[in-house]
């Protein structure tokens, strides 16, 4: 009994040092997206918090390669409220981690190297309150309902043309990221409560069978 002891211990405290040291490091990072709007009635934004959760592992053991895990992403999208010209969504996707990895860009090549060990070292090392641009190229995807009550409302929104889903004068200002120490974003479902209702294609359905953009979007474009 008393070996058994002795060897669990050894083992937590292999698993304690091998966490702690250069061969294995973990991020678990918040970020606000805030997307401000010009209209004839003046500046309108939207705000969301999201998260995202990952690690990256080395180890030297038969020449394996480093090992990351797959990048976990929390969080809703975010919703413009442009009053009577009604309310503009940026949905949220299996790989908005792009939108925190590209707005602090690790190398100059900002698709490369981001979740690796030195990777995700770097963005543990951004201090809160640290705040920067989305470029454009990277801008998530939005849409509008004609209804909000109906989903197969849905319509799918220029960002670079407002004006022409929202009508004159209503332009994107920026969009900008921050990392916070706030909690993930949980308001949508009191905006499009018939989330609660589905469980894959927004239309209702479980199928993509057409191009229909209400049988293409699914829950996890407006909550992850």
């Amino acid at each position: 009994m008393k070996k058994l002891f002795i060897i669990a211990v050894v083992i937590g405290l292999a698993v304690t040092a091998f966490a702690m040291s250069d061969l294995y490091v973990s991020g678990d990072w918040h970020y606000k997206m805030t997307v401000t709007v010009d209209t004839p009635e003046g500046v309108k934004t939207g705000e969301v918090v999201r998260g995202i959760k990952t690690s990256s592992s080395f180890l030297q053991l038969g020449g394996l390669p480093e090992s990351s895990s797959q990048i976990d992403v929390r969080g809703e999208a975010v919703v413009i409220n442009l009053d009577e010209l009604g309310q503009l969504f940026g949905l949220i996707n299996w790989d908005s981690y792009r939108e925190l990895y590209y707005s602090f860009p690790f190398r100059s090549d900002r698709k490369k190297g981001t979740n690796t060990i030195p990777g995700i070292k770097f963005y543990n090392s951004l201090p809160i309150g640290s705040k920067a641009e989305l470029p454009p190229e990277y801008y998530p995807q939005f849409v509008t309902f004609e209804d909000l009550d109906d989903p197969t409302s849905v319509e799918s929104v220029d960002i670079d043309n407002l004006s022409e889903t929202f009508g004159e004068g209503v332009e994107l200002q920026n969009i900008t990221i921050e990392i916070v120490d706030e909690p993930v974003s949980s308001e949508i479902l009191a905006i499009l409560p018939w989330l609660t209702k589905i469980n894959a294609n927004i239309d209702g359905t479980s199928i993509t069978m057409s191009n229909d953009l209400s049988n293409v979007l699914h829950k996890g474009n407006f909550i992850k």
